[in-house]
């Protein structure tokens, strides 16, 4: 099967199943920073990224579509398809290395380029959350976006995808095929198919009368009761920035492998654990004694559905963690590790995301389910961990060499929300982490925390 023969000329494309769910209304922003010289030909690396564009959106024009949500009915939540837009992917340029509002290349680096230096508003084509400054509920849903912002001996290139139409994984992809436009290599027709195909019936459902609604009540969005007014204010939240060194990365899985309860274990499980524990600890004083905390955990699901690893589009799970708050503060480590990997078992995420799937196919309305639906922010947490996406090796062909980090924009506040950043050789991972200022205050002198961890930034 060829590339033309399976992609239309106009398109009209329905985003995947998972991308059908409603509350999916986000941007996934996605910054790389380079160092520039005074001597640097800005003008030459913004041609050659256009150029790139061009051949990015010839290839692959769904990427300069936009995502149109198509009403079906009075009971429906309707669909949502990427639909043509511009041209190529719409391209921003923010000249701020004389106006003072973006700190310098050495001031970022000094501080350990924390989230907090990275605005969404100053760095982003777009805010992760719709409505934000400038923003208004008529602008158009662009699938891809970019801005590149001059800084004081910076160039930082922020890439922005819609989240029910591209993931994390899929972004990075995306990125990567820029990078090879960029430097004038054409497409492999593999790639042009994988990155071009139909996103109808990727995901195994389940058939006959299973009872969905009770195996997976965990997905089911209920109906709650309003809460007792209440006159304290909401506490403050801000975003913290921590980060493991390559050295502590190893120190850290050497010792939660002494009690690990079964198998293997990875670095990112370990990592995981580690940050989980010291946010309960941090919180325990203020939930219930018997209360079960959750976590969930993205999941690229691409080889449990058959997918390439090239494929672009939203394949992602969300796998849910439950434990009584004391047992998970009291555990070693690696007991904690080991059921984080436990509940990775391929055939138990593969039956999890069929579930959701086929309510959702099933169901007009799909704002009856979530990833999340069963989690408290104010107690529980939901982590991506971008660790094993590679963004270090795009250089776009800018002449600058590679990335010197990588980093989530700073946005408003989100409770609960957790980043682990793209992996970096030198300086290991940077995490961002989302709680109320109080906890992480007490993160900071959380001493099992920092015996592998240090606070960056602010």
């Amino acid at each position: 099967m060829t590339f033309k023969e399976t992609f239309p000329t106009e398109v009209d494309m329905e985003v995947e199943i998972l991308g059908q769910q409603p509350a999916l209304q986000v941007y996934t922003q996605l910054s790389s920073v380079f160092r520039l010289d005074a001597d640097a030909q800005v003008q030459d690396i913004l041609s050659t990224l256009r150029k790139g564009l061009a051949q990015l959106a010839k290839d692959f024009p769904w990427l300069a579509g936009q995502i149109i949500h198509e009403r079906t009915g009075h009971d429906s939540s309707g669909v949502f398809k990427i639909k043509p837009f511009e041209a190529t992917p719409r391209l921003i340029v923010k000249d701020a290395s004389r106006d003072g509002s973006m700190p310098s290349m050495e001031e970022m680096a000094a501080a350990g380029f924390p989230m907090s230096m990275f605005d969404e508003t100053k760095i982003a084509p777009r805010m992760t959350i719709p409505g934000g400054p400038g923003e208004t509920a008529n602008d158009p849903e662009p699938v891809l976006l970019f801005q590149v912002t001059l800084a004081p001996g910076a160039l930082i290139l922020t890439s922005a995808t819609v989240h029910r139409a591209i993931d994390i994984i899929g972004q990075a992809q995306i990125l990567h095929w820029l990078s090879q436009a960029c430097h004038g290599i054409p497409f492999a027709e593999e790639d042009k198919t994988v990155g071009n195909m139909e996103r109808k019936a990727l995901i195994p459902l389940i058939q006959g009368s299973d009872d969905l609604e009770s195996e997976f009540c965990t997905l089911w969005i209920t109906p709650t009761t309003p809460p007792a007014k209440n006159n304290d204010p909401t506490p403050p939240c801000s975003w913290a920035t921590i980060r493991v060194s390559p050295d502590a990365l190893v120190k850290l899985k050497a010792d939660a492998t002494k009690t690990v309860t079964e198998g293997f274990i990875s670095t990112d499980d370990a990592l995981t654990a580690l940050v989980w524990q010291a946010i309960m600890r941090a919180r325990q004083h203020r939930v219930p004694q018997d209360r079960v905390v959750r976590m969930t955990r993205a999941v690229d699901v691409r080889s449990h559905c058959n997918l390439s690893s090239k494929y672009p589009g939203l394949m992602q799970s969300q796998s849910l963690n439950s434990y009584p708050i004391q047992e998970l503060v009291d555990a070693p480590l690696g007991e904690i590790a080991s059921r984080l990997r436990v509940a990775l078992d391929p055939a138990k995420t593969l039956r999890e995301l069929s579930g959701l799937a086929t309510m959702l196919e099933r169901d007009a309305d799909k704002t009856r389910y979530s990833f999340v639906a069963s989690t408290d922010s104010a107690i529980d947490i939901n982590l991506s961990s971008w660790v094993k996406v590679d963004c270090y090796n795009d250089d776009f062909n800018f002449g600058l060499g590679k990335p010197v980090t990588v980093v989530r924009p700073h946005f408003a506040p989100y409770e609960g929300l957790i980043y682990m950043m793209p992996r970096s050789v030198e300086d290991g991972i940077t995490i961002t982490i989302c709680l109320r200022d109080a906890e992480i205050e007490k993160l900071k002198t959380d001493d099992r925390l920092t015996t592998y961890a240090k606070f960056v930034g602010n």
